[in-house]
């Protein structure tokens, strides 16, 4: 015990690395539970899962670049969403928060919670400087930049799961559910790679 303490104090000294520090430790430690869903498309709309009868905040699309991440890879995802409120009865959204449900696949069969986190603010995050305010059916497109993952990643599956809500109310908004690989090298598809990408602050 002592060992493992010395350790996450000299590691999580790096703030950059405490996120990965934590996801290395607990996929060890957690509880697990099969989550039956699943999706060839890597990635659906989970509102019902999350028991949103109307979502407002619909997820046309989303893709991301490369889709398989690699060791010295980062990797851009960007999502159209469009707010399908009511004209005249729901406001617009001056601000947007969302809850993160971060999973691990442990031994490639049973998905772990590593991470979950709420009400983290979206409208001033990078790469969402369009979003907010969010006028009643209007459509945006917005990506998330990820660095590189740190050297003690686990190579794996992992999902993430995000509901939106209002930042003034807290009332759900609407929920995408993301599926990707970590891979050690880039997986060829045909006759072509999958290119790293150039994560640029």
């Amino acid at each position: 015990m002592r060992f493992i303490t010395t350790i996450l104090y000299r590691m999580t000294n790096d703030h950059t690395h405490h996120y990965h520090l934590i996801l290395l430790l607990l996929i060890f430690l957690l509880p697990t539970k099969t989550i039956a869903k699943s999706d060839t498309n890597y990635w659906y709309d989970c509102s019902i899962d999350e028991h949103i009868p109307n979502p407002k905040t619909k997820f046309l699309n989303v893709t991301s670049n490369p889709t398989t991440v690699t060791r010295h890879s980062g990797q851009i995802i960007y999502k159209t969403i469009q707010y399908d409120g009511i004209p005249g009865v729901d406001l617009n959204l001056e601000t947007i928060s969302a809850d993160f449900h971060q999973y691990y696949k442990v031994f490639g069969k049973r998905w772990t919670t590593f991470l979950h986190v709420h009400k983290v603010p979206q409208c001033d995050a990078k790469g969402n400087e369009n979003l907010c305010p969010l006028k009643v059916g209007e459509s945006v497109e917005i990506k998330s930049v990820h660095p590189p993952l740190g050297w003690y990643t686990p190579y794996g599956m992992y999902r993430s799961r995000q509901v939106w809500r209002d930042g003034s109310t807290e009332e759900p908004l609407g929920c995408v559910d993301m599926e990707f690989e970590y891979r050690a090298e880039d997986v060829v598809v045909g006759d072509e790679e999958e290119s790293e990408v150039e994560i640029t602050e």
